[in-house]
């Protein structure tokens, strides 16, 4: 949820999470699998670059948690 909530600037997380909970069951889940797919995406791509790849990878995350 708090990733969800630093990508959507603008919107506390009641309201972000308003929206996922009206939104239909099947939604939902495609709304999770894309999140959990663009995360190994990162993870693969991050973890192929080097040794400072993963500190990458954990700074980008700290931004978007913000």
């Amino acid at each position: 949820m708090f990733l969800l909530c630093g990508l959507v600037v603008g919107l506390t997380e009641e309201e972000v999470e308003a929206r996922i909970t009206a939104l239909h069951p099947a939604d939902q889940a495609l709304l999770i699998g894309g999140i959990l797919s663009a995360l190994a995406l990162a993870t693969v791509v991050f973890g192929h670059s080097g040794p400072g790849g993963i500190v990458a990878f954990w700074a980008a995350i700290a931004f978007v948690l913000r």
